[in-house]
C-alpha cells in the first residue's frame, strides 16, 4: 500500500495540489485492502497531502483498519457529524489552497457544505491510477476466473427443465461462497425470451425444453471481481438462432484480433466499432450496450470501451469484451470474457467454453 500512496503523492505534485479528499470506497479498498465500507452512509474518507495520508471514520471499523498503520494514519470521527464537518476543519488545518475532489463521487449537498468553491479542483487520479493493474492485481483478477470457470462448470450440471432462474442462482452463489469468495454482483440468469433484456433481473420462470439460458455472473476473490457471460441452449437450437451465436461470438473475436494487431495505445472507441460493425453488417441492429469496460475492484471500472469513449486501452489494463445481440422473438445472446491487455497483446482469462453448446 506504501507504494500507491507514493504514486498519488507524485501526481500531487505534477498537478500542482496540496492534498485530495477520496470518498470513493473503492478508492478507500484499494488504498487500504479494506473492502467493508459503504458509500450510501459515507462511512469513510480519506486525505492525502504531500506530507501524509489521513482515514476518517468511526470507531466500529478502526479494529479492522489497524494494518495501515503507521502508512496511514487513523482518525477516529463521530456518527453525530456530517461529512462536511470534519473536512471544512481539516481544511482550514491544512490552509490547503488546492484540493482535489472526485466529483463523481461527491454530492450536490456535500460540496456546497463543504464551501470547495474556490479550492476544490475536480480529479481523477485514483481512476487514473487503478487502470493500470500490477502483477498482483492481475493474480488475484486471475485467481477470480478461475473461480469463475469452476463455478460455471459446475453450474451447467444443475441447468435443467422445471428449475427457475432465481434457483439456478442460488446454487452458484452457494457454491461460490462455499470456495471463500463472492458473487461481484447479482447473477443475471435470463431463461429464453427472457434473455433478450441484456440486464434481466433473475426471476421465478422455469426453464423448458428448447429454451436457452444466459448466465451472467462475477465472482469477487480479495476485493477483485470477474465478470463472464456464456449463452447454452437446452435442446437443438433453431437455423436462426445458431446464426446468432456464431455472429457474437466472431464479432467477439474480432475486437480481439484488432487488438492483437495494434495494441501498443488504441483508442477503446475503434475496439467497440470493430465489433458493432461486424453484428450490423450481418443484418443484426447495434449493440444496444458498450462492448466492455474495466474490472478490478469495481466490475465496472475504467477503461470503458464504447462509442464514446476516449480511453486509450494500454498495456497493464484489464477489461471485458461482451458483443451482444438482442431480439424479442428469439432472446438474446451475449459472450463476455476478462482480457489483459499484455504486452504481446490481450489475453483471455476466463476460459469457460464459448463454442455452441447444447445440453
Amino acid at each position: 500500500m506504501n507504494k500507491r500512496i507514493e504514486r498519488i503523492q507524485k501526481e500531487l505534485k505534477k498537478r500542482s495540489l496540496d492534498a485530495i479528499l477520496i470518498s470513493s470506497s473503492s478508492h478507500i479498498a484499494y488504498l487500504t485492502g479494506y473492502g467493508g465500507f459503504s458509500d450510501i452512509e459515507r462511512e469513510a474518507f480519506m486525505f492525502i497531502s504531500l506530507q501524509n495520508a489521513l482515514l476518517f471514520t468511526d470507531r466500529r471499523y478502526l479494529g479492522a483498519l489497524a494494518h495501515v498503520k503507521p502508512t496511514i494514519s487513523l482518525k477516529e470521527i463521530s456518527l453525530k457529524n456530517p461529512l462536511s464537518k470534519h473536512v471544512g476543519g481539516i481544511l482550514r488545518s491544512l490552509n490547503a489552497q488546492r484540493v482535489g475532489i472526485e466529483k463523481e463521487h461527491v454530492t450536490v449537498e456535500e460540496y456546497e457544505n463543504l464551501n470547495l468553491s474556490s479550492v476544490a479542483i475536480p480529479h481523477s487520479i485514483l481512476a487514473d491510477l487503478r487502470q493500470i493493474k500490477t502483477k498482483e492485481e492481475i493474480a488475484l483478477l486471475q485467481k477470480a476466473c478461475d473461480l469463475t470457470d469452476k463455478a460455471y462448470a459446475r453450474l451447467l450440471s444443475y441447468v435443467k427443465p422445471g428449475i427457475s432462474e432465481k434457483e439456478l442462482a442460488a446454487k452458484l452463489e452457494y457454491w461460490i461462497k462455499k470456495q471463500g469468495a463472492d458473487v461481484a454482483f447479482p447473477p443475471i440468469i435470463a431463461f429464453g425470451k427472457n434473455s433478450a433484456t441484456p440486464h434481466h433481473k433473475t426471476g421465478d420462470q422455469r426453464l423448458a425444453i428448447k429454451d436457452h439460458v444466459l448466465i451472467d455472473f462475477g465472482v469477487r476473490y480479495q476485493l477483485y471481481c470477474s465478470d463472464m457471460t456464456r449463452v447454452v441452449f437446452v435442446g437443438k437450437p433453431s437455423d436462426e438462432q445458431k446464426r446468432m451465436y456464431q455472429t457474437v461470438h466472431d464479432a467477439g473475436q474480432k475486437a480481439l484480433d484488432f487488438l492483437s494487431s495494434d495494441h501498443q495505445s488504441v483508442q477503446a472507441s475503434r475496439v467497440d466499432d470493430v465489433a458493432r460493425r461486424y453484428i450490423i453488417s450481418k443484418g443484426y441492429p447495434s449493440i444496444p450496450h458498450s462492448l466492455g469496460h474495466g474490472v478490478g475492484i469495481e466490475v465496472h471500472e475504467s477503461p470503458r470501451i464504447s462509442p464514446v469513449s476516449k480511453d486509450i486501452l494500454k498495456q497493464g489494463m484489464v477489461f471485458t469484451i461482451e458483443p451482444g445481440i438482442y431480439d424479442r422473438k428469439l432472446g438474446g445472446v451475449r459472450i463476455e470474457d476478462v482480457v489483459v491487455l499484455e504486452k504481446k497483446g490481450p489475453s483471455i482469462i476466463t476460459h469457460s467454453p464459448k463454442s455452441l453448446t447444447i445440453l
